[in-house]
C-alpha cells in the first residue's frame, strides 16, 4: 500500500534526482536551516494504482485532462503529469490519460 502525502509546496521546489527519487527542499525558517527530503521508488513501492488520476479524486476525467494540458511541453523538475518521465508533456502523456479515463480501480 501507498502512502500520499499532500502539501501546498511550490512546484519549484522539487527536482527529480533520477527516475526513481524525487526530492524536495524546505527553506529555512527560525526552527531549522535549509533541508533537503529525499523520497524514493527504489526497493519495492507500490506506484499509484491510479496515476493518471492528477487531482487524486479517484476518477481521471476532464481536470485530469486540464493538468495535463496545462503542462504541455517541457518540464523542468518534476512534473506530476509527465509519466514517462522523459522530461517533456506530450502523446505518449496523453495516452496514458485517455486510456486511463473512467473511475480509478480500487
Amino acid at each position: 500500500m501507498g502512502v500520499a502525502v499532500m502539501a501546498p509546496v511550490a512546484a519549484d521546489k522539487f527536482s527529480r534526482s533520477s527516475k526513481d527519487k524525487v526530492e524536495l527542499a524546505i527553506p529555512t525558517n527560525d526552527d531549522f536551516s535549509s533541508t533537503t527530503v529525499l523520497f524514493s521508488t527504489a526497493g519495492g513501492s507500490t506506484p499509484p494504482a491510479c496515476p493518471a488520476d492528477l487531482n487524486l479524486n479517484g476518477v481521471v476525467d476532464g481536470p485530469d485532462l486540464a493538468i495535463l494540458l496545462g503542462a504541455w511541453g517541457p518540464c523542468p523538475g518534476v512534473c506530476p503529469a509527465d509519466f514517462n518521465g522523459d522530461g517533456v508533456v506530450g502523446g505518449s502523456d496523453l495516452s496514458v490519460v485517455l486510456s486511463a479515463w473512467g473511475p480509478c480501480p480500487l
